[in-house]
């Protein structure tokens, strides 16, 4: 929800889609994926995706406990 909060109003499901997206993943697609995320986003949102990456290890974390 913090990463949202920092993007426009107009940008905001896209980004959730694809947020979305990094749970689907099978485990060896899921950092793939979320650098593509914060690569398209950081320069128009860079405080945005810095929160992503710095919660990325413990959602990273969460998807492998889950399996």
């Amino acid at each position: 929800r913090n990463i949202l909060v920092k993007m426009s109003h107009r940008d905001k499901a896209c980004l959730a889609e694809k947020l979305k997206q990094i749970w689907l993943q099978p485990e060896d697609e899921v950092l793939k994926i979320s650098l593509t995320i914060i690569e398209e986003y950081k320069a128009k949102y860079p405080e945005a995706m810095r929160y992503l990456e710095d919660g990325l290890e413990d959602s990273l974390e969460f998807i492998i406990f889950r399996r």
